[in-house]
């Protein structure tokens, strides 16, 4: 956005990141206070319970409790016990596998 402004308006690409990240700093604290749960503790709730997805990414060669380094932004992360049971036959039959349970709350 800087450079995009710098090669339009010939506007000064350090001071506006400046301003851009006091701006960012002020939409971030004012968000964190419109979606405290509940008002006045200091911290942010779900906002949609639904959301109860995992993403699983495998790591060959590693032992439940060891730690994979992804590197990065990514972090790093535990390696967590999956069940060893596949529900592919279930699901062939044409069963479903339903949502978790606290996802009848709303």
């Amino acid at each position: 956005i800087p450079a995009f402004f710098k090669a339009k308006w010939n506007t000064n690409e350090t001071l506006f990141t400046l301003m851009m990240n006091y701006v960012a700093t002020q939409l971030v604290a004012y968000y964190c206070v419109v979606w405290e749960s509940p008002k006045g503790s200091g911290t942010i709730g779900i906002i949609n319970q639904k959301t109860t997805a995992a993403r699983l990414i495998p790591a060959p060669g590693k032992k439940v409790g060891d730690e994979v380094e992804f590197g990065g932004l990514l972090g790093h992360a535990p390696v967590m016990a999956v069940s060893p049971f596949s529900s592919a036959g279930f699901i062939n039959r044409g069963g479903r596998i339903p949502a978790p349970l606290h996802s009848l709350r709303n």
